[in-house]
């Protein structure tokens, strides 16, 4: 497992700001780039194995997962994407997801809550799934009863997402 710390996250904070709408694809293309090289780095370890990699975001990282998972799916197997969806403010130039999600060809999972007050079903989530490009058999939406956190539903939440991986990565075996 890799955990990038992306860009005006945790201890790296920007010390300025920009007008919204340019910090904010600044902000996309810094991500995307942090996301890149993480996979380099990956690559170059010879003890992990870089036909099996998989994204998988959380509410912001699934949001705009999207558009890091799209352009790097040549490197990934799978995307998982946890409590999130479409942002409904208006997007920066260059940034807007619904670009990006007829573009994604890989599988992809999606885990949410009924009740997510952030990314509504009908709003965020199943216009976002909808529009994925990914082929019916490969994608799937699992809806848990629970908020914008599914880690309150922690145990369908795991087995939904390592029967995934064990399907398109393969299980592991010690």
């Amino acid at each position: 497992m890799a955990y990038p710390i992306y860009q005006d996250t945790y201890e790296r904070r920007l010390r300025y700001s920009l007008p919204s709408g340019s910090q904010a694809i600044q902000l996309t293309t810094d991500w995307y780039k942090d996301a890149a090289r993480t996979l380099d780095y990956l690559a170059t370890r010879s003890d992990i194995d870089n036909s099996k990699l998989a994204y998988l975001g959380v509410s912001m990282g699934s949001a705009g997962g999207i558009i890091y998972a799209t352009l790097l799916q040549d490197r990934l197997k799978t995307a998982i994407f946890l409590d999130g969806g479409y942002f409904l403010d208006p997007p920066p130039p260059g940034g807007d997801q619904a670009d990006f999600a007829p573009r994604m060809k890989m599988p992809v999972l999606m885990v949410n809550g009924r009740y997510d007050y952030v990314f509504s079903m009908n709003l965020s989530q199943d216009p976002m799934f909808d529009m994925l490009g990914t082929p019916a058999k490969d994608k799937k939406h699992i809806v848990l009863e629970t908020s914008h956190d599914v880690t309150e539903d922690r145990p369908q939440l795991v087995k939904g997402v390592l029967d995934w991986l064990d399907l398109y990565l393969g299980q592991v075996h010690e």
